[in-house]
């Protein structure tokens, strides 16, 4: 299957970082399939304070360190 860059949203990113999201194992497939994956400033801020409020401080770190050898882009958002 062609590998492509899509763009992530809130949902895809939780659901990845948490095991037992009901849409893990979907994501997780989705996710290897990838090339690149955009993520929006918005969707960023949105995946830091979900991830922080409803897992851990530390989760979020862990995301934070490993997302610069992950599939994610940081996508600024332009006028």
């Amino acid at each position: 299957m062609e590998r492509r860059t899509s763009v992530a949203d809130t949902g895809f990113v939780v659901a990845l970082l948490n095991s037992s999201d009901p849409q893990y194992k979907t994501v997780v497939k989705i996710y290897a399939k990838q090339r690149a994956i955009l993520l929006p400033q918005t969707v960023f801020a949105e995946v830091a304070y979900l991830v922080s409020r409803n897992a851990s401080t530390s989760k979020l770190i862990d995301f934070l360190r490993r997302l610069s050898a992950s599939r994610f882009q940081i996508a600024r958002l332009l006028e």
